[in-house]
C-alpha cells in the first residue's frame, strides 16, 4: 500500500503543479487506528498528506465541494467512478469538464467493525497493518494476527464493478488488483422475495428495529445530496405519526425509493450505520426489479437515461413486484 500511496502523491503533485486541476480529492490519515478522512489537496504540501490502504472506504463523490471552480482530480474506484457517473446524468457535476478521474483498480476495504469485534473492542486497537493475506493488530497488551479474507466490508465482498470503467490516468490498473470475491455470482434468493406480504413487513420491521434515526446512513449517501430533506422538519408530514418503528420504516422507504435506480451499492450507508443494520439491502431489492424490468444498472454509461427520469410503457410489461 505504501507504493500506491507515493504514486498517489506523485501523480497529484504534478496535476498541481502544472496547473492541471485546482485540487485532489483523495484520504489522509484520521485521528483513530482504522479511519481515513476525505482531503482536499490544493497545495504539493498537502498532497505529502494524501494516503491510500484498506480503509480509504469512504465514498469520495460525497465530498466534491458543490462552489469548486476549476477542475478537481478525484482518487477514485469503482464505486466512487459509478457515483460521479450518477451526478454526471443528474447535472449535478460535469464528468467531462469538472473532474480529472485517477483511477484506482479496488482490491476491497476492510470493516473496522469486523476487527473491533475480533479485538474484543476498538478501544483496544492502538494500530493496523495490512499485508498480501493478513492484518497485524497492535493492541494495548499485546498483538493480533488475523485472516484478511474475513475482514473485508460485505459492499466489497458483493462488489462486480471494482475499477472505474474509464480513467484520465491510473494508480492501480485493473490487471494489476485482486478483488475479493464471496458467492455473488450464485447468489442465493433475495430474504425480500418472499410472496407473503406480512412476512416481507416482518422482516423489515427486524431488520430496522435496532435503527435510531441518525441519519447516518442518509448523510454518508453519495446520492443523497438534496439540499432539503423530507426529515429535516420539525414535524414531517411524511412521516408516521404511529409508532416509533413505523416512523423508522416510514424513512427508510421513502429513502430507498428516492435512491432506487440510482444506488450503485457502495455500501456507504451501511459502513456508517452505528447499529450495523444492513441498510443496503432494501434498495439493492428495487435495484434488481428495476434491472430486470429495464436492463438498466445504474452508474456505468454516462450518456443513458435512467429510467425513473423517464417512462417507457414497456416497463409494465415486467412482472409486478
Amino acid at each position: 500500500m505504501n507504493n500506491i500511496t507515493e504514486i498517489i502523491r506523485n501523480k497529484s503533485k504534478a496535476l498541481l503543479e502544472n496547473k492541471q486541476v485546482e485540487a485532489v480529492l483523495g484520504f489522509s490519515r484520521g485521528t483513530l487506528p482504522m479511519a481515513r478522512r476525505p482531503f482536499l489537496a490544493r497545495t504539493l504540501e498537502q498532497a505529502e498528506h494524501l494516503c491510500w490502504d484498506s480503509f480509504c472506504l469512504m465514498n469520495l463523490a460525497k465530498f466534491i465541494p458543490t462552489d469548486f471552480e476549476g477542475k478537481i482530480a478525484v482518487i477514485a474506484k469503482g464505486c466512487d467512478w459509478r457515483n460521479l457517473v450518477v451526478h454526471h446524468q443528474e447535472g449535478h457535476l460535469n464528468l467531462n469538464d469538472q473532474v480529472v478521474v485517477l483511477g484506482i483498480a479496488c482490491e476491497g476495504m476492510l470493516d473496522p467493525e469486523k476487527i473491533s469485534l475480533a479485538a474484543g473492542g476498538v478501544e483496544r486497537v492502538l494500530d493496523v497493518a495490512c499485508e498480501d493475506s493478513t492484518v497485524n493488530v497492535q493492541l494495548i497488551d499485546g498483538d493480533l494476527q488475523l485472516e484478511k479474507k474475513a475482514l473485508y466490508r460485505q459492499a466489497c465482498l458483493e462488489c462486480i464493478r471494482p475499477q472505474p470503467l474509464s480513467a484520465a490516468d491510473w494508480i492501480r490498473k485493473p490487471d494489476k488488483a485482486k478483488p475479493p470475491r464471496d458467492i455473488s455470482e450464485e447468489k442465493a434468493p433475495h430474504f425480500l422475495e418472499s410472496a407473503d406480504p406480512e412476512s416481507r413487513l416482518a422482516q423489515l420491521q427486524d431488520m430496522f428495529k435496532q435503527c435510531l434515526m441518525c441519519f447516518a446512513c442518509r448523510d454518508a449517501c453519495p446520492l443523497c445530496y438534496c439540499s432539503h430533506c423530507f426529515v429535516d422538519t420539525e414535524k414531517s408530514h411524511w412521516l408516521s405519526t404511529q409508532s416509533p418503528l413505523d416512523r423508522v420504516l416510514d424513512f427508510h422507504f421513502f429513502r430507498a425509493h428516492h435512491t432506487a435506480g440510482r444506488c450503485t451499492d457502495c455500501g456507504a450507508c451501511e459502513s456508517a450505520c452505528p447499529m450495523n443494520i444492513p441498510v443496503r439491502q432494501l434498495v439493492r431489492k428495487l435495484n434488481a426489479d428495476i434491472e430486470k424490468s429495464t436492463g438498466y444498472i445504474p452508474g456505468i454509461e454516462t450518456e443513458k437515461e435512467p429510467p425513473m427520469g423517464i417512462f417507457r410503457p414497456s416497463y409494465h410489461e415486467s412482472e409486478r413486484r
